[in-house]
């Protein structure tokens, strides 16, 4: 099973473009409107399942099988908007996981250790699209800037799952598996979440540096069979830089 996930970032950026084409000429170059091109990138980690399966086999249904995303790389860019006071940044960005991957296993595991508590990993990879709102503490003139960030976007997951072994020498490894894969299908739609953030900021003439931590929530709409989704929350460390066009 491989679903693409490719086209939400290019549609989303097309989008993002559209947009400042929309915004007047006179806003943005006569009226004191900063615009800078962002790259960013850090670390994200998971604080909740992806979903969960307690599966159709009787005898199994006591081994509740739960999946999370594993802790991995993220990198980002997009566009920032500065009003001309400087204290509001609005900005359209695109991120992305690199090398990503997700781990399913019993929830007893947690407690229990054995050959079947061996995690179930597929590759993954997840793709957003977001806005983000900056209310930028202080001016331009201080070391540091305290940063604090509302957003708001669009997600869509990518996952690669090969199939179970079925010639495995144990038929409950198989089962397991099987129930794992079920929370990773049915992710041709995208899903929407918010997003809260806070860091530090530091302007050195048209370049700006940042480091920020983000939270970010919303539902995960996976799985088939008796899987179903559950709200996904990822934590997101990030630094970037972004470069004043105009």
């Amino acid at each position: 099973m491989n679903v693409r996930a490719n086209w939400l970032v290019s549609a989303m950026c097309a989008l993002s473009m559209c947009a400042l084409s929309m915004i007047p000429s006179p806003v943005v170059a006569q009226d004191g409107w900063t615009v800078r091109w962002a790259a960013e990138a850090g670390a994200f980690t998971s604080t909740r399942d992806l979903g969960k399966n307690t599966g159709g086999v009787q005898e199994l249904n006591v081994l509740q099988v739960s999946s999370r995303m594993d802790r991995a790389m993220v990198y980002g860019g997009g566009l920032e908007l500065v009003t001309p006071d400087g204290r509001t940044m609005i900005r359209g960005l695109f991120r992305s996981t690199v090398k990503g991957s997700a781990s399913g296993r019993i929830a007893l595991c947690k407690v229990l250790e054995g050959a079947l508590c061996i995690p179930r990993q597929v590759d993954a990879r997840m793709a957003s699209f977001l806005g983000e709102v900056v209310f930028l503490q202080g001016s331009p003139e201080d070391l540091l800037r305290q940063n604090f960030v509302l957003g708001a976007g669009l997600r869509s997951y990518q996952f690669r799952v090969p199939g179970c072994d079925l010639a495995g020498t144990n038929p409950d490894l198989f089962t397991i598996c099987e129930l794992v894969t079920q929370i990773y299908e049915d992710q041709a739609q995208v899903q929407p979440f918010l997003e809260f953030g806070f860091g530090f900021s530091h302007d050195a003439g048209p370049v700006s540096a940042y480091v920020r931590v983000h939270s970010v929530v919303g539902p995960y709409g996976g799985g088939t069979g008796n899987a179903d989704g559950d709200y996904q929350g990822d934590v997101f460390l990030l630094g970037g830089l972004s470069f004043r066009v105009r």
